[in-house]
């Protein structure tokens, strides 16, 4: 019982991590292109 709770908790944690790393590159392309395009003079 113990033991499968923390597998439980395991792979939840695990999933979390997953989604916030998407969620993190997500932000980081957004900003990325975000910072392109400031740097580019229009013309």
């Amino acid at each position: 019982m113990g033991s499968k709770g923390m597998y439980r908790l395991d792979l939840d944690l695990d999933l979390y991590t997953r989604s916030l790393g998407l969620v993190i590159s997500a932000h980081g392309l957004s900003y990325h292109c975000m910072l392109m395009t400031l740097n580019t003079p229009p013309n």
